[in-house]
């Protein structure tokens, strides 16, 4: 047998021999390929399962047919009627009651200039008795001389008294400007939250209910000194000229509420 002869043949051995070998191979890995899809498969199927919630497990659901049980979606689906929400918005904002708060600086004017005013009555009364000749033009308040003179005559006493707890008690009910009073009954406003002093509830008033500061001139001075002609005008001069509106609108506060 020549050279030549035994390297062809040789070379024959030895291919067959390798085509051997590769058949295992790629049988082995086609066996892998389809072990890990499978078991990728029942990885996927436990997470899926797992994921539904407790008792959804087994109950099969035919298309077309109702559900035996309730299913819950993984995602929520919304609809919002912007007209109809901003309607309701609308509806409760105007439920709010406007706040009106009292201020406590017309009662305090209101006491100072009163004491200043009787305080000059006094001195005048002191200098007439000496025989002086006082002028009223200096009087702080400007009432009738008349008036002037029914108090000098018979001295501040109970009258002063009277007429400081009746601005009090005025005062802390609350007085609303004749304007505002009349705007707000125009606008349908029968009623508004007053934030009262610190320390003190908050309460809801009806608005027709509301003195204004003619409203204390003519009714509250003139039923407190009803008794005397001479002192009811007297009160009711000194009340023009000192008692004016202590309650304000806090609009800050009112649009507070109406957003929380």
């Amino acid at each position: 047998m020549s050279v030549n002869t035994r390297t062809t043949l040789h070379k024959i051995l030895e291919s067959q021999s390798q085509s051997k070998n590769k058949k295992p191979i790629s049988a082995r890995l086609r066996f892998y390929c389809m072990s890990v899809f499978f078991i990728s498969g029942i990885l996927m199927g436990a997470i899926l399962l797992f994921q539904l919630p407790t008792g959804m497990e087994g109950q099969g659901v035919l298309i077309g047919e109702p559900s035996p049980r309730t299913l819950f979606s993984p995602f929520e689906i919304k609809y919002v009627n912007e007209k109809r929400t901003q309607s309701l918005r609308d509806q409760k904002s105007n439920e709010v009651l406007r706040v009106f708060e009292i201020d406590p600086l017309p009662q305090k004017e209101a006491r100072e200039k009163l004491e200043h005013f009787f305080k000059f009555l006094e001195v005048y009364r002191a200098e007439a008795a000496e025989g002086k000749t006082p002028d009223l033009t200096k009087s702080p308040l400007k009432i009738s001389d008349e008036s002037a003179k029914h108090l000098i005559q018979t001295g501040s006493g109970d009258f002063q008294k009277n007429l400081q707890d009746f601005f009090d008690k005025s005062f802390s009910r609350g007085i609303l400007d004749a304007a505002k009073k009349q705007e707000l009954l125009q606008n349908g406003v029968r009623e508004v939250t007053q934030m009262n002093a610190p320390g003190k509830e908050e309460k809801k008033v009806s608005v027709p209910l509301y003195l204004t500061s003619e409203a204390v001139k003519n009714e509250g001075a003139g039923e407190v000194f009803k008794k005397e002609r001479e002192a009811r005008t007297a009160a009711q001069e000194i009340t023009a000229a000192l008692v004016r509106a202590n309650l304000k609108f806090n609009e800050a506060e009112t649009q507070l509420r109406k957003v929380n």
